[in-house]
């Protein structure tokens, strides 16, 4: 290993011991003091009830301490070391109240105090007399030990060490002698005494600087723990990703959920079983503790070994509460609070050895094919509705939805030319066409020019230039037509008979250039058929004789200018004959003509430029005028004419897009182009994917409907059923891991079997490490826990979760993820911090710094609160989005907006009645840090509601400790004389009354909270903003986890509103966001509906809510403070704050759900859950036809207003314990609420106007009443065997052949349970009747027994 790499190790570890050492000295196992109120002495007790106590009776204080007096000190005393006591136990996981036996003192070498430390130890239990807690019973257990610390410094400092175990088994007295006496002479001064003294203890970091002390080699060799010391290549490896997976195609026989998982869930759990490292965040009542069980499920059915870690009691019992629920706390070694119960430990380590032999295998093959189909269905249906269809990139719901706000049109895209429209070529033919539209393309034509074929600007200049000369062009003309009549031609009128004269005039003059011009005068009849050829004469009937002829052709060829053949002849005489016969009077040439003919040629190119680019005007038919007229008129248009060749590139443009068609038909007709064009196109998809697709063409809503009811079950059925696989696998890792291990399982069994004298945990699982694993895959402890069980020479687990990870330090994290290969960690970074009881204060900013040789410092081991902030820093993070817990989205919406920008999906409640309440009481502060007007309006509230729900659990949140101790002192003095409301404040509740101060409520949650401020106004009306713990760096993290307490009300109680709180007096964000949640509780009293986004509705949610409106169902679109809203919710129409039905289709939202099980169980069953009727619309049917998705909504709301779904019920409160017994009683409570599922439950009562006090008992609750409450799902009795095979009994060995042995063992294991080869060997040898395991019997049944289990 590197040694920058150690040295980087080395350094961070001296860093946490310095972290864990206790620089104030509060170690009162070795400094004892008493107290002013913390212990109490039982010197002055009564000796017979000392006595009684001493024999593990549960004992009065009030026959302990007759005198009034002295009994109302103890009271006192008791209250506060229980108070204490419990907080440790909830904060700390650690149990702290114990009767001190004996003090041992010596002589400090080191001078300064002496020490003082008690010298056994037996944990005490004290419980009180009803609310008012009059009285207290203390009960101590049979056991003692001997105090850690005391052993510690002797064996270390003195050298002094002895059996503690032996000793702890021996009368107190005896014990005081032993010690004293292995002491003396080694301890100077060494004395002990006797005492009793009842108190709370504690020094357990110890262990964790003894633990990171002796792990120097295999710190470095961590990963994570070299990577938090700052090693770049192990910061590197620690962050490597995991290729995601898709909830949807994972098969069900590889998914080990027990509970519900959304995607949120999902993407954390798959991330850690693909082997990565990874923090876990899980705002308040998002599903952490409920993710936390998944996980443990599905690595422990992987063979994967887990360590479980958390500070506070609650969260290990919040995860192992839900596997109870599900029949799996059998997995799970629960020793947050140390290992002192070895007895209970032996007795879960045997029932887990019994409980692996009679796990069978369930058949589930049938439930997982249905669920892979019908999961694959609903997934498909989304994939085919809702993925963009190529080559247009539109999907047929967008497609659909977009028909809603479009005008139709009756031309439809087919075949190549659909096709060929991509989605490209779609946004450009919307341009073109949008351009095209106003350039005027597709209107009548305004100009002469848009008949044109202008392609470009050069030739739309040149007609331009042209059409303006010919504006002219009669003008021009005048030499030519003065030439023409010159010479007898009349005046042309039109351009075609001026081209005809001029023919004219030109054949003459090429006549004249070939004949002498008396050729005019000639017979030209005679000369031109003299000419001829004998097939000219007979066609055309002359006859002439062939000297005539002859002389003629002699007579026309002296006419030549020059000599010609006889066809020359014939052609220029005909042509002479035609001029003469077209002319006036004899054919002569006009003066200047060939100037006169350039004049007629400039005005032809100008005619011929716009004939081209003209096709549809003949300009030579039109009379002077009007072609002068009509050049006018192009010269004078042309900006039509430089817009023209746009125009026809963007018609060609559009012809070449193949919608030709569409442009035609638009011609005629008065739309917007780009609407017609739109709904053309999204028609002609809609109308393909129809016919192609046949889960669009044939989706039939009623069969949809019957899809997703049968998904439903079979995931449910899947998901409990998966606790039978879950132990199946477990199981089958114990027989593995068993016959591995032999060793291991011989020493375990024994110890399991054992009634006393066990081994310490410690010595067994550094012996029998992995047959306890496998035996308890899962072990849950605090961080304080893990160094004083678990040995430090090993990675004993495979993954390490740790739970509430904000509030454990970097320090007390380490030895725990020395443990294992795999860390996890769960928390959330907006709630509270690390509590300082046990620290040392923590150093340093947290930033990169630079170390004394100039490198970079990358460590991350100061400057961060909790090993939650470092590995964020470090790893990847998944956040858990689903809250679940509030039964009205108002009571975590302020949170949502405040500290998780608004990213939580959260569900809104169906009555807005008493949810979010603010009281304002009149009232000043003399002390400011507690008002007495706010806490007689506390216990009244208190009071009223225990009186008037005593159904609800409750809690009050207290911002001060000293507020909250005011409350709780006032609360009792008032219960003093209310008997008939005790009951509501019992201990032994499930969820008990508690009223705690800001910093003590993460992982508590009630039914109702009530949250007091406390902090007041001074006699002359000032606020003197000293918010206490608010103003401190964080104080916004402990309002946030004091307003998300509250599952179904919550009520804030201030004696000043927000509007008196000045927003320059303090610049404390925790005090800013104080103000803020005054004014949005004030508001929210008042506020019957939430509707949260205001966007425009889109055309499908606007179609939707009209039809439904017209039809009866008034619908709010959009309903909640999240994002994720209900799309269409409806009131009762007699009352109207309660709503009571839900509309949502299988739009977008459907879509973005991220799995199957989110959108169509999920979702639903959480709306069902918070009393909402949900109905889904299917958008296929809505748009095929639109009256019969009307006809079925109104239907099911006409259902939901005749059976509304009842609201689920607050549980009765009291869960009976065993008041006699010894057990502690402590306030435990889960982080999160129950799982999202479809519990159907009924309404609370509301408050009467008088209450009455109850008078019955309440009753045992039910939390979650969906979820399983039994043992273990999975078959235990085996499967019915086969036939057993016909081999008799009574043979020696070798009577039998090897097959029939091989039968008989298949027969055996047909039953599924599973089985060692031992105990196979052993049922054999019954079933044949054998007595003696002889080798050859071992041998012959060993070989069949491979041979049988080849053939599985």
């Amino acid at each position: 290993m590197e040694d920058g790499r150690t040295a980087m190790v080395a350094a961070a570890v001296a860093r946490w011991s310095e972290q864990l050492m206790d620089v104030a000295g509060r170690n009162a196992l070795l400094h004892y003091r008493d107290l002013k109120v913390g212990t109490l002495d039982l010197a002055g007790a009564d000796p017979v009830a000392r006595g009684a106590v001493a024999s593990g009776r549960s004992v009065p204080l009030a026959r302990l301490f007759r005198d009034p007096q002295a009994h109302a000190d103890a009271v006192k005393r008791a209250r506060a070391i229980r108070n204490k006591a419990r907080e440790l136990l909830e904060e700390r996981g650690i149990e702290t109240c114990y009767l001190a036996l004996g003090s041992a003192t010596w002589t400090n070498p080191k001078g300064g105090a002496v020490p003082a430390a008690p010298v056994l130890l037996r944990s005490a239990v004290l419980r009180a007399h009803g609310a008012a807690e009059e009285d207290f019973d203390l009960t101590v257990t049979a056991d003692a030990e001997v105090n850690p610390v005391l052993v510690h410094v002797l064996g270390t400092e003195y050298d002094v060490r002895f059996d503690a175990e032996q000793l702890a088994d021996l009368e107190p007295a005896e014990a005081f002698e032993r010690i004293a006496k292995e002491a003396a002479g080694r301890v100077r001064g060494f004395a002990v005494s006797p005492r009793e003294v009842l108190g709370t203890f504690s020094y357990a970091k110890l262990p964790m600087v003894t633990d990171l002390a002796a792990a120097a080699q295999a710190l470095a060799a961590h990963d994570v723990v070299a990577a938090i010391a700052g090693d770049p290549l192990a910061q590197g490896a620690v962050r490597m990703p995991a290729t995601p997976s898709d909830p949807d195609g994972i098969a069900p026989s590889a998914e080990f959920l027990v509970l519900d998982a959304d995607s949120s869930q999902h993407a954390a759990i798959d991330a850690v079983l693909a082997g990565q490292h990874a923090v876990i965040k899980g705002p308040p009542g998002t599903g952490k503790s409920q993710t936390i069980a998944n996980l443990v499920t599905s690595l422990v059915s992987r063979g994967k070994r887990v360590l479980f870690v958390a500070e506070k009691r609650a969260a290990i019992t919040a995860v192992t509460d839900r596997l109870h629920r599900r029949g799996l706390g059998q997995l799970v070694m629960d020793v947050h609070d140390g290992t002192s119960a070895r007895r209970r430990i032996a007795a879960e380590l045997k029932n887990a050895y019994e409980s692996a032999a009679r796990t069978a295998l369930p058949d589930l093959a049938a439930l997982h094919q249905t669920l892979v189909d019908r999961r694959g269905r609903l997934a498909q249906h989304v994939i085919a509705l809702h993925e963009p269809r190529e080559p247009w990139g539109v999907s047929v719901f967008e497609a659909q939805s977009m028909l809603l706000s479009l005008p139709p049109f009756p031309v439809r895209l087919r075949g190549p030319a659909l096709m060929g429209v991509t989605e490209v070529t779609a946004r450009q033919v919307r341009e073109a066409l949008r351009e095209y539209a106003s350039l005027g393309g597709l209107a009548p034509a305004a100009s002469p020019w848009h008949e044109s074929t202008v392609h470009n600007g050069e030739l739309a200049q040149e007609a331009w230039l042209a059409a303006g000369r010919l504006s002219n062009a009669s003008r021009a003309l005048e030499p030519v037509f003065a030439a023409l009549e010159s010479v007898g031609l009349a005046r042309p009128q039109r351009l075609v008979e001026l081209r005809s004269a001029r023919a004219l005039v030109d054949g003459v003059s090429a006549t004249l250039l070939r004949f002498d011009p008396a050729v005019y005068d000639e017979p030209l009849a005679d000369l031109v058929a003299a000419c001829a050829d004998p097939a000219w004469r007979r066609s055309n009937g002359v006859h002439i004789g062939w000297w005539k002829a002859r002389r003629l052709r002699r007579r026309a060829a002296a006419l030549g200018r020059a000599e010609m053949d006889r066809d020359e002849l014939f052609r220029g005489l005909g042509a002479a004959q035609a001029q003469r016969e077209r002319w006036p009077s004899t054919p002569t040439l006009p003066a200047e003509w060939d100037a006169v003919r350039r004049v007629h040629d400039r005005v032809e190119t100008d005619v011929t430029t716009l004939d081209g680019c003209l096709p549809t005007v003949d300009l030579t038919t039109l009379a002077w005028p009007d072609l002068t007229a009509y050049a006018a008129r192009l010269a004078a248009d042309d900006r039509a004419l430089r817009r023209q060749p746009q125009r026809l590139q963007l018609a060609a443009q559009l012809s070449d897009a193949g919608v030709q068609e569409l442009v035609d038909a638009l011609r005629t007709e008065d739309v917007n182009p780009v609407d017609a064009f739109d709904a053309v196109w999204y028609a002609s998809i809609v109308e393909h994917v129809g016919f192609a697709d046949a889960r669009i063409g044939g989706f039939d809503a009623a069969a949809q409907e019957r899809i997703v009811s049968e998904y439903r079950d079979a995931d449910a059925s899947h998901l409990d059923s998966s606790a039978s696989r879950v132990l199946r696998a477990v199981a089958e890792n114990v027989v593995t891991v068993r016959e591995r291990h032999r060793d291991q399982d011989r020493l375990v069994e024994h110890q399991a079997s054992l009634k006393r004298r066990h081994l310490p945990m410690r010595q067994l699982f550094a012996t029998a490490p992995d047959v306890l694993t496998a035996l308890k895959p899962c072990w849950a402890m605090s961080p304080l826990v893990v160094s004083q069980l678990l040995p430090a020479d090993g990675q004993y687990f495979d993954v390490v979760i740790f739970d509430e990870a904000s509030q454990v330090t970097p320090a007390d994290a380490v030895p725990a993820i020395l443990r294992g290969r795999q860390i996890v960690v769960a928390g959330d970074e907006h709630q509270l911090p690390p509590t300082a009881f046990f620290s040392a204060a923590p150093d340093g900013d947290g930033a990169v710094g630079v170390t004394a040789d100039g490198s970079i410092d990358l460590s991350l081991t100061s400057g961060y609160e909790s090993i939650l902030d470092v590995l964020t820093a470090l790893l990847p993070a998944y956040t858990l989005r689903w809250h679940y817990r509030s039964r009205d989205d108002r009571l975590i919406g302020f949170s949502n907006e405040w500290i998780y920008g608004r990213s939580l999906v959260t569900f809104p409640g169906t009555s807005s009645a008493g949810r979010l309440t603010h009281v304002l009481v009149d009232g000043v502060s003399a002390d400011d840090e507690s008002t007495p007007s706010e806490v007689d309006r506390v216990v009244s509230l208190v009071l009223e509601h225990a009186a008037a729900r005593p159904r609800e659990s409750l809690g009050v949140i207290a911002m001060g400790i000293t507020h909250a101790e005011r409350i709780d002192r006032a609360l009792r003095q008032a219960l003093a004389g209310r008997p008939g409301l005790h009951g509501f404040f019992a201990e032994n509740a499930a969820e008990p009354f508690f009223v705690k101060n800001l910093e003590r409520v993460q992982g508590d949650e009630r039914d109702a909270i009530i949250l007091s401020v406390g902090y007041g106004k001074t006699p002359d009306g000032r606020l003197l903003y000293r918010f206490g713990p608010l103003l401190t760096a964080g104080g916004e993290r402990r309002l946030n986890v004091a307003v998300t307490r509250a599952r179904g009300r919550m009520t804030v109680v201030s004696s000043f509103s927000a509007s008196e709180m000045d927003p320059d007096r303090s610049t404390a964000r925790g005090v800013t966001l104080l103000r803020e949640y005054l004014r949005y509780a004030a508001s929210n009293s008042v506020t019957d509906a939430a509707t949260g986004d205001q966007a425009p509705l889109t055309p499908f949610e606007r179609d939707v809510a009209d039809r439904l409106t017209a039809a009866g169902v008034p619908v709010v679109p959009r309903y909640g403070l999240s994002g994720q809203h209900i799309e269409f919710a409806v009131a009762h129409p007699d009352h109207p704050s309660r709503m009571i039905f839900a509309v949502e289709t299988d739009g977008p939202a459907y879509r973005a759900a991220g799995t199957v099980r989110d959108r169509d169980r999920l979702r639903p069953g959480q709306l069902q859950r918070l009393g909402w009727r949900v109905h889904r619309i299917w958008s296929v049917d809505w748009f095929t036809d639109p009256e019969a998705e009307v006809a079925r909504a109104v239907a099911a709301y006409r259902r939901a207003l005749a059976d509304p779904v009842p609201v689920e019920p607050v549980p009765a409160r009291v869960e009976p314990h065993d008041v006699d017994g010894p057990e502690p009683v402590t306030d435990v409570e889960p982080e999160e609420s129950a799982e999202p599922l479809p519990v159907v439950v009924a309404q609370p009562p509301e408050p009467s106007a008088e209450p009455a006090e109850p008078t019955a008992e309440p009753t045992q609750p039910t939390t979650e009443p969906t979820q399983p409450t039994t043992e273990p799902t999975a078959p235990t009795a085996g499967r019915p065997r086969t036939a057993r095979p016909p081999v008799p009994a009574g043979l020696p060995i070798a009577g039998y052949r090897h097959a029939d042995l091989v039968a008989l063992i298949r027969w055996i294991e047909s039953d599924t349970l599973l089985r060692t080869e031992d105990e196979v060997l052993e049922e054999v040898m019954r079933e044949l009747g054998f007595t003696r395991k002889g080798p050859r019997i071992r041998e012959a049944i060993t070989r069949a027994l491979a041979a049988a289990r080849a053939l599985r």
